[in-house]
């Protein structure tokens, strides 16, 4: 299952395996959830990035679904004919409607836009949140991407688990945010996380919004936590736990 508050209760979508469709739900406020309703259109699957010919239902991640007021954008599929299109439902009144024609690995909102990434060229698009204005936003494939203090980064794959962190920059060449390959790279506490390899020199770097350096963490990180005081790292040598305010 995946949650999302939304004005009218929780919406629900259901990861059951098989895929099916007709798998998003409301739970209105004070029901604790023994009372849910279907919601959209009942022919689409919801949320699952669905791959045919080598199976279905090739995985989800949190940049599946987003709440906007009494709209839910989501990943939807209708079958091989229609598959991984970014649709619109309204809560409200209940109509469902696509938005973006496109096959799309992932989306997100960004600064009242909508941002996703194409199956076609693995490049990262942006249009306003009904899918008009449609621009291209990187200059390399993308295997992640968010944004924090109104820029977007991204990764792109250079090697075997190793990623080169960029800055999508609309007005030129997208520049590299940090000289050596990462191993991930995520948003928490209004900061960008980045974890190096074991060999390297340091473990994790922590940059601000514009992609400035505001700490280096020398031991090698195995995972990043986020809590209410800071971000918590956790040592890959021996699983302790460092709080960062």
């Amino acid at each position: 299952l995946d949650f999302r508050e939304t004005p009218y209760g929780t919406l629900i979508i259901h990861f059951g395996v098989p895929p099916r469709s007709g798998n998003l739900y409301l739970s209105p406020p004070g029901q604790e959830g023994t009372t849910r309703k279907a919601v959209g259109d009942p022919d689409l699957m919801y949320g699952w990035h669905a791959a045919y010919g080598n199976g279905f239902g090739a995985g989800r991640d949190d940049s599946s679904i987003a709440v906007i007021g009494d709209d839910v954008y989501v990943w939807a599929s209708r079958g091989q004919t229609d598959p991984n299109k970014i649709y619109k439902i309204n809560l409200k009144t209940g109509e469902t409607g696509m938005i973006v024609n496109a096959e799309v690995s992932r989306f997100r909102v960004i600064d009242n836009a909508l941002y996703y990434v194409k199956d076609a060229d693995n490049a990262l698009y942006a249009s306003d949140l009904d899918g008009k204005g449609e621009t291209k936003r990187s200059d390399h494939a993308v295997s992640w991407f968010d944004g924090i203090d109104g820029h977007v980064f991204y990764t792109t794959k250079k090697e075997t688990d190793r990623f080169e962190l960029y800055r999508a920059d609309p007005n030129g060449e997208d520049p590299l945010v940090w000289k050596a390959p990462v191993v991930g790279v995520q948003v928490s506490n209004n900061r960008l996380v980045c974890r190096l390899g074991e060999n390297d020199d340091s473990g994790a770097v922590l940059l601000d919004g514009s992609g400035r350096l505001l700490l280096q963490v020398a031991d090698p990180i195995s995972r990043v936590l986020t809590s209410d005081d800071g971000i918590l790292l956790q040592s890959a040598r021996d699983s302790s736990v460092v709080l960062v305010r």
